[in-house]
Order: C-alpha cells, then structure tokens, then sequence
C-alpha cells in the first residue's frame, strides 16, 4: 500500500466525521448508506474510494437540505472503502470508513474473464435455475447487487434498472406459470409486488409511468382454449388498457397449433420511444413486428407467414427471442434454432431493413464455438464499440463479441444456472 493510501486511511480512522455516518444496507451488503447533516442548505454531495484513490462521487439532485441520505451502489465485496461528503463547498477530509460485505453464498457462483473494459457500466443479469434472483456484475465480474427470490419456483425473465428512481423492476414466472413483477429499491429493503393479471414474459415502462405487459388472451375455438397474446397498458393506480392483440391481426385456423393449445407465445418486447416505435416477438409465428407506440397500429412484420418484408431462407430465424433496433434500421435478434445450420445451435443475426423497398438484408452473423443449444430465452445489446453483448440464457453464458467475431469477455453461470434477458445500466 502506498504512503498516500497509508496517511489518508490513518486521517479517517482518527480524525472522525463529525455526523457522517455509514452502514451497509441490511438486504444488499455491497451497498453503502451515508447520512449527514450541513450548516446550511445545500445539495449533498459523497465520494469513496479505496487505497488513496477516490473511485466515485454522488451528488444529490435539486438545492438539497441540511440533512443528507445518499445510497451508495457498485461497490465491490469484501473491501475497504473511503467516504467522504463536502460542506460549505468543500471535502471535509473527515470521513469514514466502512468494509462491505460479501455476496450470500446461495446465490449461483459466477466466473467471467477477458477484457476488463470489454463494456462500460453493469449488467443486471435476471437468474433462472438454481438460486434464480438478480445479480448485478460489472465488466471484472464481481457481484455489486443481487437479490435472492424466496420462493426457489421463481424464474427471473428481465431485470430493468431505472436510474431515474434507483430501483429495479423484476419480472418473473412462478412454477405454475403465474407472473410476477416486483418493484426493488436500490438498498433492496423496500420491496413491492405490482399487481398484474395473466403477465409474463416481458414487459417495458413507458416514459409516462405505464406498464406494457405481456399477457395471455385465451379464447375458445371449436371447443378447444387457444392461447394467443396481448399488450395490456397499465397505470400506475392498477387501471388496464388492452392496446393490441393477436387475435385482431392473424388467425388461429391457419397454421397448426400446439397440441397444449399455444398458439402465437410473445416472448419478447421492446420500446423505441426516439423512434415512436414497440417491436413484440411472436415465437411460434417466427415473427418480429413493429407498432407504433401511440395507436399500437402495424408498421411492418418481420419473419414468419405473415411478413411484409422480404427475407432470404438463409437468414431467417426460428422460435427467436430478444432484440435489438438500432438507430439505422438494423436489427439484431437473437435467433434460438437457426434453420441457416444443421448443427442445432443458436445464433445472432444482424438485418438491415429497408422499409421502402421492403426488404431485410443479412450484414452479420455469429454462430458460438462450439455450438450452443438455448431452448429459451436469450438476448443481444450492441455496444457503442459495435461489440455486442449476447446472453446464451439456458446455456448460462454472457459474451462480449468484436465485429469480427472475437470473444472480447465471457462470463459463466455454474452448472444448473442460466439467464433471462438483461439491459446494461452505465451507473447505479
């Protein structure tokens, strides 16, 4: 350790922080709480680091108070940190420090390498298998946020984090296929299940505050339940709105059913609110469309017997889920049986779309080595380094892939662990 790290680690242990105080969340130990008072009004402001060097600062939003709460989050396990606040403008240099804690030790163990800045930010990664939850890691792998669900017969689909509240919102599907959505502070001891009717799968928050759902809509078709699916808005008083629905747009008769009656099985679901644009994967039509995000009207359909854009054979998908619209219409999909190979495998295809001719053009390809088989689930996110992040959900992999195909980081789940969807944050 340097002299530096030495003189300021011996500086906060004597000289005290007059009111700052520092605890670990109860619920999530890699998460600091500091709370202080000021002289005079003003917006609270905390940094921390670790060995002599600041890592991070936090400010609070508005004019502030005299009395100060900040909830500090992206800490490592098991190390000492640094804290620091500012009065009157300036760092007091009378801190404190405080130790976090480790991760619980039923949480699925996790093993990633590569490049340390393979990405910048976290990935909330939403945990099936065994000890399904949420874990949050960053590009070195370590777990700065988890949640462990209590009831095991939980699977974890997404977990979206909201900077603009600090919490997350976690969906999940019980073991009577029963969807769940729960609100989860970012100190992870204020948690709140949003009530929600036949949901699961997916699910986005609008920039107004409403939910868009995932949800069955079954009806009988000579005497059989057919269970096709629908978008259902929801505001924040519980109120619903049915906005779209399977059933107004394709029929049921005109291609076979599952035998247990699954017909359309949305899967996936994705808001472009700078494009006015929802984009809803239908797996068993092998179809991706677009609706706008106003009337949820049909702007084109990709895949499938119903497609309004050409596609080549070769870079069609099969049984598809997550997806990526980038700003120059270019789609990225997640494509779970590829019929472009023989070997099985799930693969990431890139299209680019031209609306106007009406057409989808293959411009990329990514198969893993070895092959993969991912019977459900999985996702992409294209980084602004034109890598992508893709989520092999049942295989219980994460890569990190250059254009070229290289695999830049990996992380993987421990046997009998796997992965939903995940959104990467740039901070918590």
């Amino acid at each position: 350790m340097s002299w530096v790290a030495t003189s300021l680690g011996a500086l906060l242990a004597c000289a005290g922080g007059g009111d700052l105080a520092v605890t670990l969340s109860p619920a999530v130990e890699t998460v600091a709480i500091a709370t202080w008072t000021t002289e005079r009004a003003e917006p609270g402001r905390v940094r921390w680091g670790r060995d002599g060097a600041w890592e991070g600062e936090l400010s609070e939003e508005g004019e502030g108070g005299t009395s100060h709460e900040l909830v500090i989050a992206g800490l490592y396990p098991d190390q000492d940190y640094d804290f620091e606040v500012q009065r009157n403008g300036a760092w007091s240099r009378r801190g404190r420090r405080l130790t976090t804690g480790s991760p619980p030790a039923r949480l699925a163990r996790l093993e990633a390498g590569g490049d340390p800045d393979a990405f910048r930010g976290y990935l909330p990664l939403a945990m099936i298998g065994v000890s399904p939850g949420i874990q949050v890691v960053d590009a070195t792998g370590q777990v700065v946020w988890y949640h462990a669900f209590e009831d095991v017969t939980w699977q974890a689909r997404r977990a979206l984090y909201q900077p603009r509240d600090r919490r997350f919102l976690v969906n999940a599907q019980d073991g009577d296929e029963q969807g769940h959505l729960l609100e989860i502070s970012l100190d992870g001891t204020d948690i709140r299940e949003i009530p929600v009717q036949d949901h699961h799968h997916d699910f986005v928050l609008l920039p107004d505050g409403d939910l868009l759902l995932l949800t069955r809509d079954e009806r009988v078709v000579d005497g059989v339940t057919v269970r096709g699916d629908q978008l259902i808005r929801q505001a924040p008083d519980g109120s619903r709105q049915q906005v779209w629905s399977a059933w107004d747009h394709f029929d049921p008769s005109a291609l076979p059913i599952a035998e247990d009656g699954d017909w359309t099985h949305a899967n996936a679901l994705d808001h472009y609110p700078s494009r006015g644009l929802v984009l809803l994967g239908l797996r068993n039509l092998d179809t991706i469309l677009a609706l706008d995000d106003e009337r949820f009207e049909v702007q084109w359909i990709l895949g499938g017997p119903y497609g309004t854009l050409d596609l080549a054979e070769a870079s069609a998908f099969k049984h598809q889920h997550q997806f990526e619209l980038l700003e120059d219409d270019r789609l990225v999909v997640f494509d779970n049986h590829s019929i472009a190979t023989d070997d099985g495998g799930a693969r990431v295809v890139e299209l680019q779309l031209d609306l106007e001719a009406g057409t989808a053009t293959e411009q990329w390809r990514y198969h893993h080595d070895p092959p993969l088989r991912v019977e459900a689930l999985g996702s992409v996110d294209r980084l602004s380094t034109d890598g992508t992040v893709i989520i092999w959900s049942t295989a219980g992999e994460v890569q990190v892939v250059d254009p070229q195909g290289e695999v830049d980081w990996q992380l993987n789940t421990q046997v009998g662990a796997g992965l939903g969807f995940s959104d990467r944050v740039e901070k918590l």
